[in-house]
């Protein structure tokens, strides 16, 4: 039911084309006044001493016994005799402070204008002489550059709001967004009108464009106000007092009710405070929540960028009695600092709830007025036929707006796909140079990190086949390179945007090249596993049967003994390319019970000593078992064979991922430190082999003789 009783929805083609039609509705009306106003053919400045008005230059079609640096000091009009002063020159009479300064402008400019309506204008000079003044309607193409800027800045505006309403016509924020629009467009376009005229305005004219102003900027302000009341958070049914204030301020205005003209200035600031207050409540809403924290940021930077500038320029100057330091018109452009950020916000945060399509929507648009605008531009201003300004317009618009517009967006788009291919070319190089399953998962991860930023990023045990993004845009979720498992990112770009298409086929990518190279570095290590599969049948049956034979045969213990050294060195070597791990337990006991078989076959006195706990659950690669084995056993030769120990210690210890183990004899130590002593090829394979596995190795004075100690991680060391 509530269906069929609520309103049709309108198009945003509709929306958008009415937008434009009041666009041109204002900006006709302005011309169309501005145009039709008097001119005098001179341009005038008030009088330092307070004289009168002094003729700074006479047009050249203007015959009249005036020259520049003439002082005109009343005009002698049907009313009487008529001051004249640098005050009728103020482009802004809301700033004039009193009532009675005020109607009193108004009463001039009336009496001056009627004058002009009724044949001509008398004035005085300074030296007593009297001139008479014709008049002409200045013309569309003799108005200044100012009237255009301001119309255009108040167009500009509006336009960038409507298009916020156009696609979100049901959102109270987006209609407070475009209502805002609207009053810029009235306050620019009536100031445009009086703020540009050469000289004469009538006076009734310029008091309904100057409380037309009066309402347009109290509108846009009080529609702030309703803004921060309901976005992004709704802070309850605020919106109604607002423009209800605004109301009643504007027809205590326009009754002159209030304390003096410039007194709207001062409700201005006032109105304008009550929005932060309202930012800084709708800040506190958005605590722990960084996506919305960080569009609500690009939200009131975007409105107090150009409010604020305008408020300390304009409205607090004038609000205090002083002239502003700058043109009210010329300070207009401040305010699409805020309709511009927030059009930027909505291709960067979704403001509103709208993407990046509202921006080439907009801009397809915007190419149609621009046809328009350049047609009427040719016809009315160049004075060129209909048809060919037409046909000029539509060229224009094809040769230079639409080219322009394409440039503009596809270097956009090109600057948010960050380089596609470059990038493509750059993850593959990381992925696939990577040789260890853990490092390509760590590498994996850190390039996430570094193409989306993500506030969280998890891995979970999820079997998932494909990316998907979840929570409007806060949480994306991808496959992992191993089965069965996904990783989940949370806000990205630090939590200042929302993820989006693009995200998504970056994501894909990534996570197909990392399958892709777990797959290659699995086909590699089963390369690797067969030809080291080989070798060890090689080794086995070849060298280890002659090195067997050769233990039998020998007749002489001591080439036994080296028979089987080197035996076993093999059975090393076969184990480390076997790859097969094993506990730190059971490599001390093999450790150990070598350094005590060598201990009783030379007849050195071995003291073994461990420290640390859970040694059965701590895994040594095969690599790290056998280069640890051969270090001890070159530590132990050397202590024999240099220094001729008697007395050798050996600690392990082993905590918190390091492991240390030390031999420390009380044999004769060398001449000088350690450092000085030159080393041998013993010596120098312990440093690599050391260095191998991710450590370090030392040698020092002992209490006695000397002493070498080896400390490294127990984490599997960079194949």
């Amino acid at each position: 039911m509530s269906g069929l009783l609520s309103a049709p929805r309108v198009s945003p083609q509709t929306l958008l084309a009415a937008a434009a039609l009041l666009c041109a509705f204002f900006a006709g009306g302005a011309m169309l006044l501005a145009s039709q106003a008097p001119a005098l053919g001179l341009r005038l400045t008030g009088d330092e001493a307070g004289r009168g008005l002094r003729v700074l230059e006479v047009s050249p079609d203007v015959s009249v016994p005036l020259e520049p640096g003439a002082v005109l000091v009343a005009a002698l009009t049907p009313s009487g005799r008529v001051p004249l002063d640098g005050e009728l020159l103020r482009d802004e009479p809301d700033q004039l402070g009193s009532w009675e300064r005020y109607n009193d402008f108004l009463a001039r400019h009336t009496a001056l204008a009627e004058a002009v309506a009724r044949g001509g204008l008398t004035v005085e000079r300074e030296d007593g002489r009297q001139v008479r003044l014709g008049s002409r309607p200045r013309g569309v193409t003799e108005l200044p550059f100012l009237f255009w800027y301001q119309v255009v800045v108040g167009c500009a505006g509006f336009l960038l709001a409507a298009g916020v309403l156009a696609f979100r016509p049901s959102d109270g924020a987006a209609r407070h967004f475009a209502l805002s629009g609207f009053g810029m467009l009235v306050f620019c376009c009536c100031a445009a009108v009086y703020s540009t005229r050469e000289f004469l305005m009538g006076g009734t004219l310029m008091f309904g464009l100057s409380m037309a102003n009066t309402f347009g900027a109290t509108f846009f302000t009080a529609a702030l106000v309703a803004l921060l009341a309901c976005y992004p958070r709704h802070l309850g049914p605020l919106w109604p007092l607002a423009y209800g204030v605004q109301g009643l301020a504007c027809v205590a205005a326009f009754l002159q009710w209030t304390p003096g003209v410039s007194w709207i200035h001062g409700f201005v600031l006032g109105l304008f405070s009550v929005t932060f207050v309202l930012a800084l409540v709708q800040w506190w809403g958005t605590r722990g929540r960084p996506v919305e924290r960080a569009a609500l940021m690009w939200f009131l930077l975007s409105i107090y960028l150009g409010t604020c500038l305008f408020a300390g320029a304009v409205l607090l100057p004038s609000s205090l009695g002083f002239a502003p330091p700058v043109s009210q018109g010329v300070m207009f452009v401040v305010f699409l600092f805020m309709f511009a950020g927030i059009a930027l916000g909505i291709t960067r945060y979704r403001l509103f709830e709208l993407d990046r399509w509202w921006f080439q929507a907009l801009s397809w648009f915007l190419g149609g007025v621009a046809v328009i605008l350049f047609d009427f531009v040719l016809a009315a201003l160049l004075q060129v036929s209909q048809w060919g300004a037409l046909g000029v317009a539509l060229a224009l618009s094809g040769w230079i707006y639409f080219p322009l517009r394409q440039v503009v967006w596809s270097r956009w788009r090109r600057r948010a796909g960050r380089g596609g291919g470059d990038r493509a070319g750059q993850w593959m190089l990381t992925l696939f140079s990577t040789s260890r399953e853990e490092t390509l998962r760590t590498q994996w991860h850190a390039l996430l990190r570094a193409e989306f930023a993500p506030l969280e990023l998890l891995e979970l045990e999820r079997p998932l086949s494909a990316v998907q993004v979840s929570q409007d845009g806060l949480e994306l979720c991808l496959p992992a390179p191993r089965p069965g498992h996904a990783v989940l990112l949370r806000h990205p770009a630090r939590g200042s945007r929302l993820f989006r298409r693009e995200d998504i086929a970056d994501a894909e990518v990534l996570s197909g090249m990392a399958r892709r190279a777990l797959e290659a570095q699995r086909e590699r290590e089963q390369g690797a596993l067969a030809e080291r599969g080989r070798l060890m049948r090689d080794l086995h049956d070849d060298l280890g049967a002659k090195l067997l034979s050769l233990v039998y045969m020998a007749r002489e213990s001591e080439t036994e003994a080296l028979a089987r050294s080197a035996l076993r060195d093999m059975r090393d070597v076969l184990a480390a390319l076997e790859a097969a791990s094993c506990s730190l337990a059971e490599a001390l006991v093999d450790w150990s019970a070598e350094a005590r078989g060598r201990a009783e076959a030379m007849g050195f006195q071995l003291i073994w000593e461990e420290e640390g706990a859970d040694a059965e659950r701590i895994q040594l690669s095969a690599r790290q078992r056998t280069s640890i084995g051969r270090i001890l056993r070159e530590s132990i030769t050397n202590a024999l064979k240099h220094a001729r120990a008697e007395r050798l210690e050996v600690r392990v210890r082993w905590s918190e991922g390091r492991l240390s183990l030390s031999v420390e004899d009380d044999g004769t130590a060398g001449t000088g430190e350690p450092a000085a002593w030159k080393a041998g090829t013993g010596t120098k394979a312990i440093r690599q082999r050391a260095a191998d596995l991710g450590g370090t190795v030392e040698w020092a004075r002992g209490a006695r003789g000397c002493r070498v100690e080896l400390r490294l991680p127990l984490e599997s060391p960079p194949a």
